[in-house]
């Protein structure tokens, strides 16, 4: 596997236009590559941004945004809004103004119609490569220290592998084991792009297995198969569910669409 960082000029909020630097990482992949994309370049393509004046707090924000949250002060030292947004956990419902010029920068308005429209553009810049896209995120982890990276979406990816049916070193028949491919190549990606004022917002994945790639969009059939997990299947639903989550706004509404971004 090889990741190779691209360097792009300075992305403004509330809104600016990534397409041409997303034409030149079409350009230079190779076939069979996954262009990663950091959320927060998709936001800014989406105009997914607010002034910081427009609220008091990010708090106040966060909660408009998150499904559930809890209050800061259930967090030790206060430290961060406990929230569920879009079936994961997240911290603050991923509102960050970081690298934002005055604004708070929030997630995706749909993470999923923003990964499929990427590679649709993608594809029509490189119609004779196979391409895949991940659009990526900072994530925290429990009972580990630091950030690292995660897939919030993707497209044109097998996202799981599965070791089930398959002989361990001693010949014990492997009864249940998938491996997070799009979470792992997330991950890699983020540590190669960076964190900082690295203006690194896409990567290029390649030398990866040809049977990664899908021409449809993932659509799993089988029980327990699905990417993310429903919370009557989640080993993690007793600790989640064992505290009183209080309801959020469920998303805040920006002023433009993220219909029209990509056209």
């Amino acid at each position: 596997m090889k990741i190779t960082a691209l360097p792009t000029r300075v992305f403004y909020p509330p809104r600016d236009d990534i397409r041409e630097e997303l034409i030149r990482a079409a350009e230079q992949a190779e076939d069979r590559s996954v262009v990663a994309v950091t959320s927060k370049a998709v936001s800014i393509q989406e105009g997914r941004c607010v002034p910081l004046d427009h609220f008091t707090s990010r708090d106040e924000l966060a909660k408009q945004e998150a499904d559930y949250y809890l209050p800061r002060e259930r967090t030790p030292g206060a430290f961060a809004l406990h929230t569920l947004k879009d079936g994961r956990w997240c911290g603050s419902a991923g509102v960050d103004k970081s690298n934002a010029n005055g604004f708070y920068i929030l997630l995706p308005c749909d993470v999923w119609y923003s990964a499929e429209n990427i590679l649709k553009f993608l594809q029509y810049q490189q119609p004779h490569k196979t391409l895949a896209v991940i659009i990526t995120d900072s994530v925290s982890q429990p009972l580990y220290r630091g950030i690292r990276g995660a897939a919030l979406s993707f497209a044109g990816l097998d996202p799981l592998f599965s070791y089930g049916g398959r002989q361990d070193l001693f010949g014990r028949v492997i009864r249940w084991g998938r491996v997070n491919v799009a979470d792992a190549l997330a991950s890699a990606a983020v540590w190669v792009m960076g964190e900082g004022g690295d203006a690194q917002p896409l990567a290029l994945i390649s030398d990866l297995p040809p049977e990664l790639f899908m021409p449809e969009n993932y659509d799993p059939s089988l029980p327990f198969s699905s990417f993310q997990v429903p919370p009557e299947e989640d080993l993690y639903w007793p600790f989640l569910e064992s505290v009183e989550w209080l309801p959020g706004g469920g998303g805040y509404r920006t002023e433009w669409q993220a219909e029209t971004a990509w056209e």
